[in-house]
C-alpha cells in the first residue's frame, strides 16, 4: 500500500466530519475509528487512547465557554466535543497506519528535498524522543533511583538537551 493512502484517508475523515457537521456522522466516524483501533495492533489501540485523551481539555474548554452563557450549552459542548474527538481519532488512529520509511522514501520523489527533511524531521521526533527517554529511565534505574513522579521529570531537562544536541547533528 502507498503510504499517502493513509495518509489521504486520515486528510478525507477529517475534513468530512468537519463538514458534514452532523453529530450522527461525527459518532459514526468515532465508533468506526474506535472499532478499527481495537481490531489492529498496540499501535494503533495508543493512537486511539492518546486522541481520547487529548479531547479531553477540548471538551472541558466547550463546557466552560458554552454552557454558561447559551441557552443550549450543554447539547453545543456535546455536539462540538463529539466533532473534536471524531476528527481527532480518526485523523490520528488513520495516521498510525503510515510508515515513516516508506512515507519518506516516496516524498523523496515528489517535492523539493528541503521540504522532505522537514517532514522527516518531524515524523522522526517522536520515536527519537521515545527512545531517549527509555534510555535515560534505563540509567536512572541503574543508578537505583525509584521510579516516581520526581524521577520523571528530572529526566525531562536530559531529554531536551539530548534532542538538541541530535538535530544539531542531523543538520550538518
Amino acid at each position: 500500500m502507498n503510504p499517502l493512502t493513509p495518509l489521504t484517508a486520515a486528510i478525507c475523515a477529517v475534513v468530512v466530519v468537519m463538514v458534514a457537521h452532523e453529530p450522527v456522522v461525527s459518532g459514526i466516524f468515532l465508533i468506526a475509528a474506535a472499532v478499527m483501533a481495537l481490531c489492529a495492533g498496540r499501535r494503533h489501540r495508543r493512537a486511539l487512547l492518546a486522541a481520547l485523551v487529548i479531547s479531553v481539555p477540548a471538551t472541558v474548554s466547550y463546557a466552560l465557554i458554552y454552557v454558561p452563557f447559551a441557552d443550549d450549552g450543554w447539547a453545543t459542548t456535546g455536539d462540538l466535543s463529539l466533532r473534536f474527538a471524531a476528527m481527532t481519532v480518526s485523523g490520528l488512529l488513520l495516521l498510525s497506519f503510515v510508515n515513516a520509511d516508506d512515507l519518506m522514501r516516496d516524498l523523496q520523489l515528489r517535492i523539493p528535498a528541503p521540504l522532505v527533511y522537514m517532514v522527516g524531521s518531524v515524523v522522526r521526533l517522536l520515536p527519537m524522543a521515545q527512545h531517549r527517554w527509555r534510555t535515560i529511565r534505563q540509567v536512572q534505574l541503574s543508578r537505583g533511583v525509584p521510579d516516581s513522579w520526581r524521577a520523571r521529570t528530572s529526566c525531562v531537562l536530559p531529554l531536551v538537551v539530548g534532542l538538541v544536541v541530535d538535530a544539531g547533528n542531523r543538520a550538518r
